[in-house]
């Protein structure tokens, strides 16, 4: 079965301080991309290390809005890290309707837009609850509309060797129910996203890059 999700896009990682979390991503041998402003209604602001096809982005909270609102307080309970991850697909409106028939309720369809040197890169996006499916972890699908414009000019060669996102794992103790959603709407049966065992016990949910 194929399914409009295909992957990985990318893996946003929230910090306090945005020019010190790069200078330590620095430090760790990964190339930044310029720092991106995005517009005042979204109130963000992120640096990204790109890939051949996924990357990692750096994310700080900047502007008082409701939905950063949130994003303060996490950050001020949990501290810094992983907090959102991003699903590809090449087409968003049947994206949305792979997740609404999958039953976890998704958001409608959202334009994002942020400047990449003159030009405008967007984005068609699709929100799905906090903590539907992964405890601490917002999930997103994400259409790149523009993706010739994220990754010109950008130099994919990392000093530590990373070429990629191999995959997220998730833990629980109940993996089959873990991956019951993510196999819906990957079009795949659910055994075949378990990847790590313990005395012989599935424990984990590997979601394919």
């Amino acid at each position: 079965m194929s399914s409009p999700i295909t992957g990985i896009s990318h893996c946003v990682i929230w910090v306090r301080d945005l020019d010190a979390a790069a200078a330590s991503y620095r430090r760790l041998g990964f190339n930044l991309s310029q720092y991106y402003l995005h517009p005042k209604t979204v109130g963000t602001a992120n640096y990204n290390m790109m890939f051949e096809d996924d990357y990692l982005e750096l994310l700080v909270p900047i502007e008082r809005n409701e939905r950063n609102a949130a994003r303060f307080a996490r950050l001020d309970a949990e501290g810094e890290g992983l907090k959102d991850l991003a699903l590809a697909t090449k087409d968003a409106d049947a994206a949305y309707e792979t997740l609404k028939a999958a039953g976890v309720s998704p958001l409608p369809v959202f334009d994002h837009h942020r400047p990449e040197g003159d030009d405008t890169a967007r984005f068609r996006l699709i929100y799905l609850p906090a903590n539907k499916l992964l405890p601490g972890l917002g999930i997103h699908v994400n259409q790149r509309v523009t993706p010739e414009l994220m990754w010109r000019g950008h130099n994919l060669s990392h000093a530590n060797g990373v070429r990629g996102i191999a995959g997220l794992v998730g833990v629980s103790d109940d993996p089959a129910a873990m991956a019951s959603p993510f196999a819906k709407f990957y079009g795949v049966e659910a055994k075949h996203l378990y990847c790590t065992r313990i005395s012989g016990h599935k424990v984990g949910v590997k979601l394919p890059a």
